[in-house]
């Protein structure tokens, strides 16, 4: 019994020994220069078991109950999801490597973001982080190389950027690839609680809706006027939206949403009625002149121009690398273990 005890001991004394029987599962990835936490691991490994079972509670091919006995991608769920995981741990290397090398380093003003959006991030989900071997420096580090991440992004196609692309080829771009739309919303549903309306309420909202379309139609130009009377979308900005394809792909928009967004010609009033509702929209020029066309909006017009071509640069650096991963780590930190409850009190 005494040597199992002294035994015991010595393990956890033993980071960075290798001692039989005592791997040292502190870390996920290395390279020459740079370490990746098991911590940063867990957390991708996290989220990608999240779309294990999200697709497994969108199956109806399966009646399993194990999420972990789909494929994903032609692949093993639990396959995916480690690969995944550390393929995600190397990119996050490859960004620290390559900012360093290319001397990229965030503003004081963005390292103050990045670890308020760490702090704020770890504290809404820190019930599901913690339970899962998650700290909160893994989230700094994180977040931290999300907005180098951007940082370096700019070093190569921002205004100062080895490769920087013209203002006029952004203009361009924005004005042949978004939509821009003002709309009025009149709800099918209730929207606090997404029930149907019961039919008396609902032959209300459609008698509302075509009301509203009628008036747009007959007098474009008070447009706004009619939104403040009609519209039933209070998140809607003062600007209304603007997006393409792309962003309406990654996005939570209705589909007939922006559907009708891109059938619609310029200053051309719509409407289309989904599950959720009637869309009146009211299609405005995507003119990089106005104040709507700002700062962000730019960074999200280049993120579409050279999004593809600096991951691909990642990628490749990735593929060139030469890493070890940590396998004892992976075999203690079995997706499957995860506890994938949800927490809702923040606590």
């Amino acid at each position: 019994m005494k040597k199992i005890k002294i035994f015991a001991f010595i393990c956890a004394l033993a980071v960075g020994f290798s001692l039989t029987g005592c791997a040292d599962t502190s870390w996920a990835v290395k390279d020459s220069n740079v370490t990746i936490p098991n911590g940063v691991y867990l957390y991708y490994l996290l989220s990608n078991a999240s779309t294990v079972q999200a697709q497994a509670a969108n199956s109806s091919a399966s009646s399993s109950t194990d999420i972990w006995s789909q494929k994903i991608e032609n692949t093993n769920a639990v396959t995916w999801a480690m690969n995944n995981a550390i393929n995600s741990c190397k990119q996050l290397a490859v960004i620290e490597k390559l900012s360093a090398s290319r001397k990229v380093a965030l503003t004081s003003d963005q390292s103050t973001s990045a670890k308020s959006y760490a702090s704020s991030n770890y504290t809404t989900y820190s019930s599901l982080l913690k339970k899962n071997g998650v700290d909160q420096t893994a989230i700094e580090r994180i977040s931290n190389d999300m907005y180098l991440q951007q940082a370096l992004f700019d070093s190569y196609y921002g205004a100062k950027g080895d490769k920087a692309v013209p203002e006029s080829q952004i203009d361009d771009y924005y004005t042949k690839n978004y939509v821009h739309v003002k709309q009025i919303f009149v709800a099918k549903i209730d929207t606090s609680t997404y029930a149907a309306l019961p039919a008396d309420k609902l032959a209300a909202a459609k008698t509302k809706a075509n009301e509203a379309y009628a008036k747009a139609k007959a007098d474009v130009k008070s447009f706004d006027t009619f939104v403040k009377s009609y519209n039933e979308d209070t998140g809607e900005a003062a600007d209304g939206y603007i997006f393409s394809k792309d962003s309406a792909a990654n996005s939570s928009y209705d589909q007939k949403f922006t559907d009708l967004g891109f059938s619609l010609k310029e200053g051309e009033v719509g409407m289309a009625e989904s599950d959720m509702g009637w869309f009146i929209e009211y299609k405005l020029k995507t003119d990089p002149k106005a104040t709507s066309f700002d700062d962000s909006m730019k960074s999200e017009v280049l993120a579409a121009m050279k999004g593809t071509e600096f991951n691909t640069l990642i990628t490749d650096m990735v593929s060139k690398e030469t890493f070890n991963v940590n396998s004892s780590m992976q075999d203690k930190y079995s997706p499957k273990k995860l506890d994938l409850t949800e927490d809702t009190s923040g606590s």
